[in-house]
């Protein structure tokens, strides 16, 4: 997911650095991403984890977004 939104970021065995680009910066890249589609492999966490990004500006489709529904059938409706 960071990846597809382009945040600099490097993962280890046991844990992850994500380097931060600020409120700007967050925004700017939220304007460049259009009519993409972001595939989160049938995994919930994946999904709610980016359905973040698109509360806060960030224009993408995730791709089974129905794949909540294993541990929180009522998300999509809540978050809206």
């Amino acid at each position: 997911l960071l990846h597809f939104i382009g945040i600099d970021h490097r993962v280890y065995a046991d844990g992850l650095d994500i380097y931060g680009i600020g409120h700007e910066g967050l925004f700017e890249r939220a304007q460049q991403l259009r009519n993409l589609k972001f595939d989160p492999c049938n995994d919930h966490r994946i999904a709610m984890a980016a359905s973040l990004f698109q509360y806060h500006g960030f224009n993408f489709e995730i791709l089974n977004p129905e794949c909540v529904n294993k541990s929180f059938p009522g998300f999509w409706r809540i978050l809206s």
